[in-house]
């Protein structure tokens, strides 16, 4: 068990770095009035990646899925963000 729960606390805390990025990112886009996009990246980590992950990785690697399932999520959700956020300064930067 102890096992087990060390590389599961392990493999979230390599992806608690992009956390802060995709929360400022749904703040941003939410502040700015980009209110759908902020909601498809607050939902994106639980919802959007969390569960079609949880689907496929336990059948391919068993265990080892299931503890990965949260931090291949994140980084998903850190992607989707990062094009978003992308996406929205650009369309800031052409209204200038």
């Amino acid at each position: 068990m102890i096992e087990i729960g060390t590389f599961a606390l392990r493999a979230q805390l390599v992806t608690m770095p992009l956390w802060g990025y995709y929360i400022m990112c749904n703040m941003f886009s939410q502040s700015i009035g980009y209110g759908f996009r902020a909601s498809i990246i607050s939902c994106a980590r639980q919802g959007l990646f969390l569960i079609p992950v949880l689907a496929i990785l336990p059948s391919i690697f068993g265990l080892r899925g299931l503890q990965l399932a949260q931090p291949v999520s994140d980084v998903l959700a850190f992607f989707l963000a990062f094009v978003l956020t992308s996406r929205i300064l650009k369309e800031l930067g052409e209204k200038r």
